[in-house]
């Protein structure tokens, strides 16, 4: 027993050596931090999310006592956003494409500073959609659309889909007892060179981001299409608004971690990407973009 005893001291004392405890900071002493978005458009209101970072189980707190300023370099023009619901701020001020723009956060005695510049508007022509075999999802509907590329600058481009239906409710004998008009972001994907290029399009089928560098400033035809097949019987189609965006790159940057980040939160064996913004000692982005839709109707 005493030998024992001695053995047990010796394994105390070697794991007691090995072992050093850390405190881990509760709530109080967490770093507080700030996250902004503000993604500007020149035919919109210009809006910015400022709030608090919380932990993921605290509800996000809106940041209501800041001065956020606005300024277009370009044109000199200014507004002082102003404060209307939790952490939202609105403002106005006018913007053009190749604009350089300007912002100022002033909370908590600390100022944050950044700028952006307003891509040119995309340019689209030749739009069409037929209904054709893709791999393994059979028929299903194609788009195809001309995108001409400035040669002068690198561009970045955001494209989505919105679908307008009416959908039908049936009763047990398959007769029609209701309707309504929904909108919805459909399911989109595509196996030009300048979707595939970008391996972030693997993490999300509601968008398709891309670069032109496969484009060399010319005249470029592109094709997409939907990931199911076009057969529903309880809905009947009304029309499609292809969207394209021109991003500079932070915005096109945010927006493939944002998808990343996303596709991986859902996975247990995933760390999520982090979210990357061009705004010093803040989260989030501020950004201008500039966009082009083509609507067809059936």
């Amino acid at each position: 027993m005493r030998k024992l005893g001695i053995i047990g001291l010796i394994f105390s004392m070697i794991f007691n050596s090995c072992v050093k405890e850390l405190e881990y900071p509760n709530n109080q002493s967490l770093e507080s931090n700030v996250a902004l978005h503000a993604f500007l458009n020149p035919d919109s209101i210009d809006v910015i999310q400022l709030s608090k970072v919380v932990n993921i189980t605290e509800d996000i707190v809106g940041i209501n006592n800041a001065n956020i300023e606005l300024l277009n370099l370009s044109s000199g023009d200014k507004t002082i956003m102003v404060h209307k619901t939790d952490g939202a701020y609105n403002g106005n001020i006018t913007i053009a494409q190749n604009d350089v723009l300007s912002l100022t956060v002033n909370w908590n005695n600390i100022q944050y500073t950044a700028q952006t510049y307003v891509p040119v508007k995309p340019i689209l022509d030749t739009v069409s959609s037929k209904l054709n075999f893709v791999g393994s999802i059979g028929f299903t509907r194609v788009f195809n659309f001309t995108l001409k590329d400035i040669a002068a600058s690198t561009d970045y481009y955001r494209l989505y889909l919105i679908t307008q239906k009416v959908v039908y409710t049936l009763d047990a004998n398959s007769e029609v007892i209701d309707s309504s008009i929904v909108w919805e972001k459909s399911s989109i994907s595509g196996d030009e060179i300048g979707f595939i290029r970008n391996s972030y399009n693997n993490y999300t089928t509601k968008e398709l981001l891309f670069s032109d560098e496969s484009f060399n400033g010319l005249t470029t035809s592109l094709e997409f299409y939907l990931t199911k097949p076009e057969n529903e019987t309880n809905s009947r189609l009304i029309q499609h608004r292809i969207v394209v965006e021109n991003l500079p790159i932070e915005l096109f940057d945010y927006y493939n971690s944002r998808n990343a980040h996303l596709w991986q939160q859902s996975s247990i064996t995933q760390s999520p990407t982090p979210l990357r913004g061009n705004i010093p000692n803040m989260y989030g982005v501020f950004a201008a973009y500039n966009l082009t839709d083509y609507i067809l109707s059936y």
